[in-house]
Formats: structure tokens, C-alpha cells, sequence
């Protein structure tokens, strides 16, 4: 799993978004990092009701890597009030 993880991640730091998804399909667990990286793969493709699912599952198991990404897809989603939430939690999470 770890070595697929990898590999997904370096596919998706050079675009090869597809090729990162059928690697994260690959793997037999869903840890933390999946969550962040198929979450990121569908940040890119725009795909955000998809994304925030994972960042939401993502959320559960590590709310501070999962913050920044929720208020970039609302954002993106134009849905301000949740990403003003997610912006004030990250700055609650910093000051701690």
C-alpha cells in the first residue's frame, strides 16, 4: 500500500491525474493519506462535491490536513460561509 501511495503521489505532482486515481484504486487500505491524496487528484479535476467527500472522511481521522482543502473546494464551490468556517477552524487549529 505504502508503495502505490508513492507512486500516486508522484503521478499526481507531474498531472498524470488518471494514472494517480487507478493507483489510489489499487490499494488495500484507506489511510489518511489516501484520503488526502484522491481528495487532491479531484481538486484538480475539479470535481469538488468528490473532493469534499474524501476531505470529510479525510476530517475524521486528521482534521488539520483536511481544513485547507475543505475551504479551497467550497470556495470554489462558492459556497463562502463554509469556507469561512473551514478558514476560522484552521486558524483555531494554529493557535493551539
Amino acid at each position: 500500500t505504502e508503495e502505490l501511495l508513492l507512486r500516486a503521489q508522484a503521478a499526481l505532482q507531474t498531472g498524470k491525474t488518471e494514472q494517480s486515481l487507478l493507483l489510489l484504486e489499487c490499494t488495500d487500505s484507506r489511510p489518511e493519506q489516501w484520503y488526502a491524496l484522491r481528495g487532491q487528484v479531484l481538486l484538480q479535476k475539479q470535481e469538488y462535491p468528490q473532493a469534499i467527500a474524501c476531505f470529510m472522511e479525510l476530517e475524521a481521522l486528521s482534521p488539520r490536513m483536511a481544513y485547507p482543502y475543505l475551504e479551497i473546494c467550497y470556495r470554489e464551490l462558492g459556497d463562502f460561509q463554509k469556507a469561512y468556517e473551514y478558514a476560522r477552524k484552521q486558524l483555531n487549529e494554529d493557535r493551539r
